[in-house]
């Protein structure tokens, strides 16, 4: 009776109720369809009442209402470490990553789009600050300095959310199984070669081959481009075969695909053929930075297939994972337009309404 008069401990009830309802929905997914992006929002809700509910239970087992020096110690140093992660290094490192992009690989708009990107916002921000501080004249330009941190919150909120879904789905994936892999193809260098993005692909999916019971049947996926003297299929296999010594009646040729779509459908089909099984599992094998999306693109496709990812080098992964969030993004625009269209208009009242008073109130 006396735990039911201690008001921490309804406190800590209200914390504990919506971590179990965020745990059991964060574990269903994982258990039914982890190719979703609630797995990182619902990951992100579990993970912060986790944080809440321990943290208020410390405070109700100390018995002062006050939270352990220790602990508190380790949740500053974290808080610090986190702030310095995500300003002062992830700032340093968009610098010198890109400046290695930049050098090793072509000399394009796409592998300047993280910097362009960040150099977007710094002078929006500046714009931004200019119209804050014009006459009441200029009032209704004014609503872009309520609208536009609003939206940087919420792309913010987007970019957390796939992190963490490609994060949690990486490391999910790490120990799949199946009888049937499909490894996307990818530009060959020379128009022969594999090159190293390419040639990570295949290793990974060898070596993961090679850890079960059973050798999977393994189907190159990848069509001959105009600057390619042949299929990718082919170069992949003979990649698998020569280098890796993978036995070759264990591989398949898809060598018609062109695009992410075709390699699955494409190789979806040869799988069904070979198996005589309708919706028969398989694991397609892609670079770490693009296997998420593509796992959301075979989820829309209805294909029971799950994807695992390469490592890819440091200074390609970050610009390149930037591109995919875009195209994730971009894939549901009109729901993101949605919101910033509610957003604008009930910025619009905003101001309106506070004009109305204020003219009133004089």
């Amino acid at each position: 009776m006396k735990m039911l008069s201690d008001p921490y401990f309804y406190i800590i009830l209200f914390s504990v109720v919506p971590m179990i309802v965020c745990l059991t929905v964060f574990i269903n997914l994982i258990r039914t369809d982890p190719r979703t992006l609630k797995l990182g929002r619902w990951g992100i809700f579990s993970a912060f009442f986790i944080f809440v509910s321990i943290n208020l239970l410390l405070l109700y087992l100390n018995g002062q209402g006050v939270i352990p020096e220790g602990v508190l110690i380790i949740e500053a140093i974290t808080l610090v470490m986190g702030f310095l992660i995500f300003s002062v290094v992830i700032f340093i490192g968009i610098i010198v990553e890109s400046i290695k992009v930049w050098r090793r690989e072509s000399h394009s708009i796409a592998n300047l789009l993280l910097p362009l990107s960040f150099l977007a916002f710094w002078l929006m921000g500046k714009i931004i600050s200019k119209i804050s501080n014009l006459p009441p004249k200029y009032d209704y330009l004014k609503i872009l300095t309520y609208v536009y941190p609003i939206l940087i919150m919420y792309i913010g909120w987007q970019f957390i959310v796939f992190f963490a879904s490609s994060v949690i789905y990486g490391w999910l994936m790490k120990r799949a199984k199946a009888n049937y892999f499909v490894v996307l193809g990818a530009g060959l260098i020379n128009g022969d070669q594999i090159g190293k993005l390419l040639g990570s692909r295949i290793e990974v999916a060898v070596n993961h081959s090679n850890k079960q019971q059973e050798k999977a049947q393994i189907i190159f996926s990848g069509g001959q481009g105009p600057d390619e003297l042949v299929p990718e299929a082919v170069a992949m296999r003979d990649y698998a075969v020569q280098n890796m010594n993978y036995p070759e009646d264990h591989t398949i040729l898809e060598d018609k695909s062109r695009t992410t779509y075709e390699n699955l459908v494409f190789s979806s089909r040869i799988i069904e053929q070979k198996s005589q099984v309708i919706g028969e599992k398989f694991l397609f094998f892609s670079s770490e930075y693009h296997v998420f999306r593509a796992a959301l693109f075979a989820r829309e496709l209805g294909l029971n297939a799950q994807g695992i990812g390469s490592k890819t080098a440091m200074y390609y992964r970050i610009p390149a994972f930037i591109r995919e969030f875009i195209a994730v993004l971009n894939s549901n625009k009109k729901k993101h337009l949605k919101f910033l269209i509610f957003i604008l208009i009930l910025n619009i009242l905003l101001v309106i309404f506070t004009n109305y008073i204020t003219r009133n109130a004089v």
